[in-house]
């Protein structure tokens, strides 16, 4: 029934397609802390000067 709505189908499919190995979820996860810590440095650095 779910899968009747769009969302839920592009949501299992990019599960299925860039999740089936766990180390694609950790570079990922490593992506995003990267990014959020170089947003904050920038963010540091404006306020700085």
């Amino acid at each position: 029934m779910h899968y009747q709505i769009k969302w839920y189908r592009w949501l299992e499919k990019f599960n299925r397609d860039y999740f089936a190995n766990p180390w694609s979820a950790i570079s990922l996860i490593a992506a995003a802390i990267l990014l959020a810590l170089t947003l904050v440095q920038t963010v540091y650095t404006i306020r700085m000067k």
